[in-house]
């Protein structure tokens, strides 16, 4: 139970609820890792398929900045899709979108 009695939603509802926030800014999907890099869940098209990836990657950027009050959101830019990668807790959230037009 979350606090107030409220039932906790569960990281597959979070995950298309943030899908359908953010699909107007052109996201198309969003994975949820644990800091080992297992998959908690994920929604939506243009995840990496090796998604355990994007946690060594956080876990290496943050390393850069080890007394940081705040771990960096990391962006990574590829051809097939944008990846923006950031820290929650023990939770690490990725988000893709489509490549930007240029």
């Amino acid at each position: 139970m979350a606090p107030g009695g409220q039932k906790a939603a569960s990281v597959g509802a979070v995950l298309e609820g943030l899908l359908d926030r953010e699909s107007s800014s052109g996201v198309c999907g969003v994975v949820c890792l644990d800091h080992r890099g297992f998959t908690v869940g994920q929604r939506g098209d243009l995840v990496p398929a090796q998604a355990s990836r994007l946690a060594d990657i956080a876990t290496d950027c943050a390393q850069l900045k080890p007394g940081a009050a705040q771990p960096p959101l990391v962006v990574v830019e590829t051809t097939m899709r944008t990846i923006s990668i950031a820290t929650r807790d023990d939770l690490i959230v990725a988000v893709t979108r489509k490549p930007a037009e240029r």
